[in-house]
């Protein structure tokens, strides 16, 4: 996935048109920020809707993303977030994850009734926390979701001002509980498991998250 930009001075009714009969548009929307003002795509190749649209008359540039690490960045990512769908939104970030650093920490939220995955997120990204990565927990208590975000007590102060209660994760020394315990490391589960006198199911997992890498 990679963005192409149509600015203010193009028609961009024409631009619309011309995508829309040779090029697949997987979202668009306006900008009008630091980066790039007028009006963007998103597509396979920018290269190729660059060359479409300069046959049809219209002028377009490829628009490269901004590293998610400051408010501004964050938000960009954010409105693409709104304005593709899933499947192409984690595709686009995909492409350029390997521009930050996954590693960081990891936060659980348990969430309320009137706040969606999806809210708890936007909190987030208003607040200036880039999410790496993301999925749901099944645990006995209810769902939960799993965020990996680079700086756990910046998160926390975010969701905490918005009224959603979080905890951080510890994957090396989790608290055993009903159902799956989940370790992340062999050593501290092995020692645990000859403790108790309980049997371990070895699992081996990469860790993505809808196809976009993460290191915990």
């Amino acid at each position: 996935m990679e963005v192409l930009g149509v600015s203010l001075d193009q028609d961009l009714e024409r631009a619309g048109s011309v995508l829309a009969t040779d090029v697949e548009v997987f979202g668009d929307r306006a900008s009008d920020d630091q980066w790039f003002r007028g009006h963007l795509f998103l597509v396979a190749s920018a290269a190729a809707a660059v060359a479409v649209l300069r046959a049809g008359g219209v002028a377009a540039v490829e628009v490269v993303p901004p590293r998610p690490v400051t408010l501004a960045g964050v938000l960009w990512w954010k409105a693409w977030r709104a304005a593709a769908s899933s499947r192409s939104y984690f595709a686009l970030r995909a492409r350029h994850h390997g521009d930050v650093n996954s590693v960081g920490s990891l936060l659980r939220v348990r969430k309320p009734d009137d706040v969606s995955e999806a809210g708890a997120w936007a909190v987030l990204a208003d607040g200036g926390v880039d999410v790496r990565c993301e999925y749901q927990s099944h645990q006995p208590g209810g769902i939960e979701t799993h965020f990996l975000i680079p700086d756990a007590a910046h998160a926390r102060a975010v969701l905490d001002a918005a009224g959603i209660a979080s905890s951080p994760c510890d994957y090396r020394r989790p608290a055993p509980g009903p159902g799956i315990t989940w370790w992340g490391q062999w050593a501290p589960a092995l020692a645990f498991a000859g403790q108790a006198s309980r049997p371990v199911l070895l699992s081996f997992a990469s860790p993505r998250v809808e196809q976009v890498p993460g290191v915990w």
